[in-house]
């Protein structure tokens, strides 16, 4: 952990040096956001111009784009060639400890673990700033993003004991779940154009399923509507009719947004901690 701000070094200075200072700032929100990091590396990674002809070109190098290189190199391009890219390496390393929020143990920051013990029997890992909203049977409780681009879902419910009821609830079955989301989710006006996938997966020792479904949203106008994604986890109770456990991520389907989800649906599973059957 660091204590202090840590000091310029005498050499180095340059837009590699600076940017290896910023990205270790000890107050993250002093540190470059990811945007300008990615920008500075593409530069740092460019190919260099061609040298120039004159045999005077290279005294008139100022100070504004040299780089301090080991004397022993020198008349080495390719071990200074080398020392640039393991250089750019080590960049990149620190980018994806300091910027990335999912790495490490534990949750990310500005995560915190919930008690659910009264609704779901488990703590559950979401992001600060998402609010809880509880349904009124006890069954589910959910957390909305601010931005409205990313919800939270988590159940803790009896399976569908009777086949001939008016229950829509598919249960943990992944069969069952598939053909429900293909004939449209609830009241089959939920969703269109699903696509389902599932394969068998664990969780904290238990048989458990993960289901990824992307969906346009029913009735969604447009020639090229969104599409969403359910990234789900269901892990069924030790006993057939115990309750089972149900979370779901809900994201876009594609770009960056997607990655976040997905991103989001790894760290929610991994922060599910269940107490009892």
């Amino acid at each position: 952990m660091l204590s202090a701000e840590p000091q310029t070094p005498a050499r180095g200075t340059g837009a590699f040096g600076t940017l290896v200072m910023q990205l270790l700032r000890k107050d993250p929100a002093a540190r470059p956001p990811a945007a300008e990091v990615r920008r500075t590396l593409q530069e740092l990674a460019a190919p260099a111009p061609a040298p120039a002809t004159s045999p005077y070109a290279a005294l008139a190098t100022g100070s504004g784009g040299s780089k301090w290189v080991p004397p022993v190199l020198h008349r080495n391009r390719t071990a200074q060639f080398a020392l640039g890219g393991g250089a750019l390496a080590v960049v990149v390393a620190l980018v994806l400890v300091l910027l990335n929020p999912f790495a490490g143990d534990g949750p990310p920051e500005n995560w915190q673990i919930r008690p659910e013990n009264e609704v779901l029997s488990a703590d559950v890992a979401v992001p600060e700033e998402y609010k809880r909203v509880q349904d009124d049977n006890g069954e589910l409780v959910w957390y909305a993003d601010p931005s409205g681009v990313f919800e939270i879902a988590f159940w803790h419910r009896a399976p569908k004991s009777d086949p001939d009821s008016m229950d829509e609830n598919p249960g943990v079955d992944p069969v069952a779940r598939k053909a429900y989301y293909e004939k449209g989710g609830a009241s089959t006006t939920q969703m269109e154009e699903a696509s389902v996938t599932y394969e068998d997966a664990t969780h904290q020792g238990r048989e458990a399923v993960e289901m990824t479904t992307d969906f346009i949203p029913y009735a969604s106008s447009g020639d090229d509507p969104v599409r969403y994604r359910f990234r789900e986890l269901l892990i069924p109770g030790e006993k057939k009719n115990d309750p089972y456990w149900h979370v779901r991520v809900r994201m876009p389907a594609k770009g960056e947004a997607a990655k976040d989800g997905d991103a989001i649906f790894a760290e929610v599973t991994e922060g599910l901690k269940i107490h009892a059957s």
